[in-house]
Parts: C-alpha cells; structure tokens; sequence
C-alpha cells in the first residue's frame, strides 16, 4: 500500500463565517477563486493520471471528484450524509442547492444566495472547459455522477433529511483497538457515557456529579489537569478512548458532541443522546436525533441549558423509547456485513472498469 501527499489548499480565510449553503462551504474552502480552484484541480489530475487507477474512491474530496472527470475510470463516493451532498435538494435554478442552516436561509435574499451558487459552479466548468469536457449543469452533478454513492449513514440520521432515491449502506461503527472497558464508579444514579470536546466538559460533568449519577467521560483534548479536576466520586474521566461497543451496551445514556459514528453506535444500541456538538456539522446530526425523538441537544456556552436538557434526558423515558424503537428497526445491522458488501460492490465496479 502506497501513500501520496495530497495537493494542498492554503486558506485563505473565510469568504461565508457563517455558510447558509454547501456552495457558501466550498467557497470557504478553496473554491472562491478561479486560480486556486485550476491550479489544485490540475495537481490533483497530473496525480490521478500518474497512478492510472481502475477505481477512484472519493471521500467528500471535491476537487479530486472535479479532477477526475472525463479520466477513463470507475468513480465512488464515500461518507455520511454530509459529505456526500445530495443532487436535488434544492439546486434546480429556483431554490439553493444543499442548505445547511435552514432558519438562515429562510431569512436570506434567495438571489443572493443563488448567485453565490452560481459563482462556485462558474469556477467548476472553467476548469473543465480547458480540459475540453461537457460543463456541470449543477454543483450537485459533481456528487451524483459518480458509478457508485457509498452513503454510510441511515435515513432518519442523514444531515439532508430530503434526500430523494438514497441507497443507504448504514454507519461505520468500529472498533479502537485496546479501547479502555468503562470503569463505573458505584453511585446510585443512572449510568452516563460522555464522548465530548473540553470545551463542553466542565459545565456538564459538574451536572451529572451534583446529580449523583454514575459517569465515565472521555474527554477530547484534555489536558491531564483537566482530567484530574473533572474527577468526582461519582465521575470518572478515562486516560485512553473507550471500548464504544461496552460504553453503549452498559450505559443508560449519552452525552455526546454531535459525531455521527459515535451517535449512530449508541442509537442502535436503544440508549438516548444529549448532543453539545461544537460546529454545524455535528449540529446537523444532533438535529437529525431531535427529529427521532431520541435525544436533545444544548450548547456548551448555556450551562443552564446543559443541565435543564439532561435533567429532561435521563428522566423522560420517552427519549429512551424512540432510541430503543431506532435499534429494533435496525437490529439486523452488521458492521462486518456492511464492510463485505461494501467491498463486493467496489470489486463490481472493478470488473465493470472501462
């Protein structure tokens, strides 16, 4: 197995602080100028064409999917809702392709954000206009003309709800390997998994500490004096990443910063989910377990707020009713399955190969 380094994008800063769009998202992300746009796609097709693949597997990776183009190949996408944008969730020339903060754009000029949309999409066929290939009509295309969508999420926790004739293959949930078995300190509370940023831990663990319930944290990021100062009688801060099967099997419920696989693992485990996700990725999904009823979701800045919504979480069993309905229905799911049909398929596309 060979590495390559990938070609590079130099932020320039952010043209959209706060994107209301996917085509606001890629202009912050180096898709706001022509020049940057031609010189990384050209890198990424002089590599593409150097390695000669059979099957190119994208994931998000825009640029790679714009360089590709044309080259004589098999193509897939690869990832959760949100990196694999759908084609038509707007983006037919009246409504704004892919929205990702929906009360934004209510509240937006429509025409702006068209044209914004249309000033990405320019850039795009540019580039293939030099390459002498057929224009996008839609953003959109550049994810939806591939050979194969490997979609790993679910219905109910995609981060575009509207997404119309999905193929869903279910969230990668693995296994780190030596995680750390949960180590319940003896309280007479419910038992509580958090998987959460620093920045989210202090307010909520003296929460569930004042409150008496049993608590094992695995704190993103922390610094060991953090760890030491977060410890309770009631609250344990582990050193290494959890065994996640054990922590979801064992605990009552979850607070969590709003990853999909790590919600996707608790929810098919039947156990509810408090999200404090820190950006609008991770708020997409806290949104998408709000919509199933399985869960809540707070800001770390509102402490007040953190403790109200996990008060209501652990003693609402309406919460745990809607996550443990979310498991039956996908009780036959079978990580080791999805991994082999997954590979079956890419050994299709390989055999269907140009």
């Amino acid at each position: 197995m060979s590495f390559l380094q990938a070609p590079i994008w130099l932020s320039g800063g952010l043209q959209f602080p706060r994107p209301v769009t996917f085509s606001q998202m890629l202009a912050n992300v180096g898709f706001a100028s022509d020049a940057a746009v031609f010189a990384r796609a050209c890198a990424w097709r002089n590599l593409i064409q150097q390695v000669r693949p059979d099957l190119l597997v994208a994931d998000h990776a825009p640029t790679a999917l714009l360089a590709s183009r044309g080259l004589p190949m098999r193509r897939a996408l690869i990832g959760s809702g949100f990196c694999c944008p759908p084609d038509l969730v707007g983006g037919g020339g009246d409504e704004p392709w892919a929205v990702v903060r929906p009360q934004q754009a209510a509240a937006a000029d429509r025409q702006t954000l068209l044209e914004d949309e249309r000033h990405v999409l320019g850039r795009l066929n540019r580039v293939l206009e030099k390459w002498k290939q057929p224009p996008l009509e839609r953003i959109g295309q550049l994810y939806s003309q591939v050979d194969e969508n490997f979609l790993t999420t679910l219905p109910e926790l995609d981060h575009f709800p509207d997404r119309r004739g999905a193929g869903y293959w279910g969230p990668v949930v693995t296994r780190v390997p030596g995680g750390e078995p949960p180590q319940w300190p003896d309280a007479r509370g419910k038992r509580v998994f958090v998987y959460v940023k620093d920045s989210a831990a202090e307010a909520m663990l003296a929460a569930l500490a004042e409150a008496g319930h049993s608590t094992v944290a695995y704190i993103d990021g922390a610094t060991s004096e953090l760890s030491r100062r977060l410890e309770s009688p009631t609250v344990h801060v582990a050193s290494r990443p959890l065994d996640l099967g054990r922590a979801a099997a064992e605990c009552d419920a979850a607070v969590l910063g709003g990853g999909h696989g790590t919600t996707a693992e608790m929810l098919l485990a039947g156990k509810p989910v408090l999200q404090i996700p820190p950006a609008r990725e991770q708020r997409m999904v806290a949104e998408a377990v709000t919509r199933l009823g399985a869960g809540l979701d707070a800001s770390a800045r509102q402490p007040g707020s953190v403790r109200a919504a996990l008060a209501a979480l652990l003693s609402d069993d309406r919460y745990g009713a809607a996550a443990r309905r979310f498991a039956d229905r996908y009780a036959r799911f079978r990580p080791q399955r999805q991994r082999e049909a997954m590979l079956t398929r890419a050994e299709e596309l390989l055999e269907a190969r140009p």
